[in-house]
């Protein structure tokens, strides 16, 4: 789309005049039937964008160089402090205190750097950091929590001083700011923000116990399926208010599946994919028949691969099988084995507090033989935490070829009894010696009874050919009536105005996940009249708001596309 930007500019077409050009208009344009489509849903997407949109729209087109607005973004926001600086600034030299906080200060940017964060202003022992600014990502609120709870971890690492042991405290809020201009340029290249949000972070941060990690309603409600949280008692904040609900961070869950843990597989009918669950259950037919299947899966995010994936393996529940589910992470794309190492952790009821000696036993009975847990033991020992005194993310010991032999058995074993489904989700994140375990798992699916359904998104081109029994299917949005369809399922079957419908349609682009979110918003909303056989509405219907549950994956969406930026800011 990059290339009809000087044409734009060229016919003075501006932010003002574009929603308003026809199909005509853009042909005459010299623009492509492809680039024509793209573009109109751009324009109808706009509606319903946040405000920068529009002004990048109107800067990209209008020739502007790169400059610092301020424009509004869904954030989460981090405030980190030391707890007891006072004391450590009254005990400590001036030389000393400082190489202190440079240290610990270094300590919070690795690991806001680490999920992609940005750290937005030092103060002091204070550390402001945003999620979701500059880049976006669909999961920014989960991102700042793992930061923090990396960061809780990292506090016994720094140096203690005088029996002080460091220690921290941290705050988590999230919701829409104004991000402003450029301050300062620096190791923290510093924004300004407007809204409640940062404020509402730093309060929290203020009540959080020692190396404790607390979060705001705002943000719990985007990560409670993925961390243990502890309720505390309703807060009062000072310049916030009274009656304020929190929660403490425990802990991150080990989930098999990443789908499961944000999604209820049961909030709708599964409508529109008929074709696909027929194709992917032929699949598991022929495997189970004993000629192995390779099945790739590929999609934009909230299309329904998962949801998919899940629905087959719900229709085939009541038949023996056995299953496997290797779940990729994308912030474990440089950790060898990663989704492999954790799904032999859940296979052998591995616990994370448990001596070595307890694990070992426990993932001894994952073998047939002493011999072969053994070998087993010696090899993965170092990364599963099975051995004495070494650290629990150590790389597996032996050869790589010794390993991915054994994992390559380990994983293929259950198909001796009983079909086997092996489920790889989000490859786009996989690690590179998990992907050389797959190629090797791959060419002994000939005549195995095995289903390796893999899925990732457009993006990744997958490394992976299977000879003989390999299917690719590319997953397509909604059409009209499929959303239609899915919008009268959530709606419990109820009549909604057709106005309502004719906006959701527009606004969730044939992304199914979009379709469901904007659903319930509206319903949830106070808008329209729940009656008899149907939805009334008494006002004026004004643009759909995005849900704070499409936010992140809204802009993160919008930052992602470079290119067509330079004309519409949205796919």
């Amino acid at each position: 789309m990059a290339e009809h930007v000087e044409t734009f500019r060229a016919e003075k077409i501006d932010a003002a005049v574009l929603p308003t050009l026809s199909d005509d208009d853009l042909r005459e344009l010299g623009l492509p039937l492809g680039d024509r489509k793209k573009l109109r849903a751009a324009i109808e997407a706009l509606g319903g964008w946040p405000p920068a949109a529009s002004t990048a729209l109107s800067e990209s087109l209008a020739g502007a160089r790169p400059r610092a607005v301020a424009e509004q973004r869904h954030l989460t926001v981090m405030f980190c402090d030391i707890v007891d600086s006072t004391p450590l600034a009254a005990t400590l030299d001036l030389e000393t205190l400082q190489s202190l906080i440079d240290t610990y200060q270094q300590q919070v940017a690795d690991c806001v750097a680490r999920y992609d964060g940005f750290v937005a202003k030092f103060m002091g022992d204070g550390v402001l950091a945003y999620f979701g600014y500059p880049q976006a990502h669909e999961d920014d609120a989960e991102r700042a929590v793992r930061a923090a709870l990396d960061i809780v971890a990292a506090m016994p690492t720094l140096r203690h001083v005088d029996g002080l042991e460091l220690a921290c405290r941290i705050g988590i809020a999230s919701g829409v700011v104004v991000v402003g201009d450029s301050i300062t340029v620096g190791a923290a290249g510093e924004k300004s923000v407007l809204g409640e949000t940062p404020n509402l972070a730093a309060r929290l941060q203020e009540t959080a116990p020692r190396n404790g990690v607390i979060v705001a309603a705002s943000t719990r409600t985007l990560v409670a399926n993925l961390f243990d949280l502890k309720t505390i008692d309703p807060l009062t904040l000072k310049g916030v208010g009274s009656g304020i609900m929190a929660w403490q961070v425990i802990a991150a869950r080990d989930d098999a599946s990443r789908f499961r843990a944000t999604r209820d597989p049961s909030s709708a009918e599964f409508i529109g994919r008929d074709a696909e669950l027929a194709l992917v259950l032929d699949r598991w037919s022929v495997a189970a028949a004993g000629e192995g299947q390779l099945f790739l899966l590929s999609g934009e995010p909230g299309l329904g691969k998962s949801r998919l994936c899940e629905t087959m393996l719900a229709q085939i529940a009541t038949e023996t099988h056995a299953e496997i589910r290797l779940q990729c992470s994308p912030y474990h794309v440089n950790s060898p084995l990663y989704p492999v190492l954790r799904h032999l952790e859940r296979a052998a009821g591995l616990v994370h507090d448990d001596t070595p000696a307890i694990r070992r036993g426990d993932f001894a009975r994952l073998f047939a033989s002493d011999e072969e847990a053994e070998r087993a033991i010696l090899l993965l020992g170092p990364a599963l935490g099975l051995l004495d005194a070494v650290p629990a993310d150590a790389a597996p010991s032996g050869s790589k070829t010794e390993v991915l032999v054994l994992l390559q058995r380990l994983l293929i074993a259950p198909a001796a009894e009983h079909p086997l489904c092996i489920l790889v989700e989000d490859a786009h994140w996989i690690d590179p010696t998990t992907q050389e375990l797959l190629s090797l798992l791959i060419e002994r699916l000939g005549n195995q009874r095995v289903l390796l359904l893999i899925t990732h998104r457009p993006e990744f081109t997958p490394p992976w050919r299977s000879p003989i029994h390999h299917t690719r299917l590319a997953m397509n949005r909604l059409s009209t009536r499929a959303c239609t369809s899915l919008i009268g399922d959530l709606a419990r079957g109820k009549r909604l105005p057709e106005e309502v419908v004719r906006q959701i349609v527009a606004k969730s682009d044939g992304v199914p996940l979009f379709v469901e979110e904007l659903t319930k918003s509206v319903l949830e909303s106070g808008l329209l009249t729940e009656e008899h056989d149907s939805w009334g509405l008494d006002e004026p219907l004004p643009l759909l708001a995005i849900p704070s549950s499409l936010h992140d994956s809204f802009m993160a969406r919008l930052d992602r596309m470079a290119s067509v930026k330079e004309v519409a800011q949205v796919r």
